[in-house]
């Protein structure tokens, strides 16, 4: 009986979790494109990542709108724009925390590979790079060419957008799951409903 009113309840109710976690999901995801556009050298692949990213602004708005209502089909949308974000971390971070550690290793004389700091910065935003000049007495001075709105560590950078895209996608997962849930819950207790009267 409790588990009728419950469900009686949710006919009139709000799916306000899976729209909260998509939102919390969508501005986790925002902040990570934004870290990873401001931290990653620009190429042919950028206009390319600038639309998926509007893409999954606008699918991840619709699918939370929908989800809201209990929407099963925008439920498992949004666990596919989870399993995206999760999938993003393969790039971005991983270019920003390889690339950094070389530039870091670079820098304090323990790094005895092949790539210099000219190749970093064929990866590496401006705002993350370091500049190598060679003073009087011909030891080398390194300085970072600029500053910007977050610690220009590349590591630094692509940790911070690891971990976001780490929350993103789950929190899209999380939004979707329950949603999927509730929505088949509710489906249940309609279609009950239909058979009874």
């Amino acid at each position: 009986m409790i588990d009728n009113f419950k469900l009686e309840k949710m006919r009139y109710q709000n799916n306000s979790f899976s729209y909260m976690f998509g939102f919390l999901a969508l501005i986790l995801s925002l902040l990570a494109a934004f870290i990873g556009l401001n931290s990653i050298a620009p190429r042919a692949f950028t206009i390319f990542k600038v639309l998926y990213n509007i893409a999954i602004l606008l699918v991840s708005f619709l699918a939370m709108e929908k989800a809201k209502r209990y929407s099963k089909a925008y439920s498992i949308v949004l666990i596919v724009l989870g399993a995206i974000c999760l999938l993003r971390i393969i790039y971005g971070p991983i270019v920003l925390i390889k690339y950094g550690s070389i530039q870091q290793a670079i820098v304090d004389g323990t790094y005895t590979g092949d790539v210099t700091l000219e190749m970093c910065g064929n990866y590496l935003d401006k705002i993350c790079r370091v500049n190598q000049t060679v003073d009087p007495s011909g030891n080398f001075v390194y300085s970072w060419i600029s500053d910007g709105w977050l610690p220009h560590s590349p590591v630094f950078r692509g940790i911070t957008m690891l971990v976001l895209l780490l929350g993103a996608g789950a929190s899209f997962i999380a939004a979707g799951v329950v949603g999927y849930i509730k929505s088949t819950r509710l489906s249940k207790y309609l279609d009950s409903l239909k058979q009874e009267g």
